[in-house]
């Protein structure tokens, strides 16, 4: 199946939607990113930030129709790759960004860290596959991999205190 306009927009919106994801945990860290990490990752989005808009010009890119075919970004293949990550996501914003967790108990925290967790990993259900297609994309992937792996880390250090404690 070749790639259309449809499957292009939905690629753009999904890029949008993890920029959203990963912008709310750089400006809102806590508890999420561990504090020694707070600065450079802030520096590090913001060089990271002006790269979306290749990623997003790549996939208007005639030339490269074939090679998002070839790699599953498009018609249905797209379809059950996006609808896994949709769902993640809406249950993670059902919960709420980061901002909204200020001041929250600890079990709403380790209803966010697994909510998050699942709307990144299926992320990479995309991201991997966009990955072999758009250079640029790496880069982000990498990005995301390492908030993962904070988010995992806090949700693991998290784990033995009381639910009721504030966050």
């Amino acid at each position: 199946m070749s790639m259309t306009l449809e499957d292009k927009a939905e690629l753009k919106k999904f890029l949008t939607a993890i920029q959203g994801l990963l912008t709310d945990i750089v400006y809102n860290p806590r508890p999420v990113i561990p504090g020694r990490h707070h600065a450079i990752i802030d520096m590090a989005w913001k060089e990271l930030s002006p790269k979306l808009g290749i990623i997003s010009a790549q996939i208007d890119a005639q030339a490269n129709e074939t090679n998002f075919d070839a790699h599953g970004l498009s018609g249905k293949q797209l379809t059950f790759k996006l609808a896994l990550f949709w769902q993640a996501h809406d249950e993670l914003l059902d919960l709420g960004y980061t901002k909204e967790g200020v001041g929250k108990q600890l079990s709403w925290w380790r209803r966010w860290f697994r909510r998050c967790k699942w709307a990144l990993t299926t992320a990479d259900v995309v991201l991997d596959s966009m990955a072999q297609v758009v250079i640029p994309l790496g880069a982000l992937k990498e990005f995301k991999k390492g908030v993962e792996a904070c988010v995992q880390r806090s949700e693991e250090d998290y784990s033995e205190l009381p639910d009721n404690m504030i966050v």
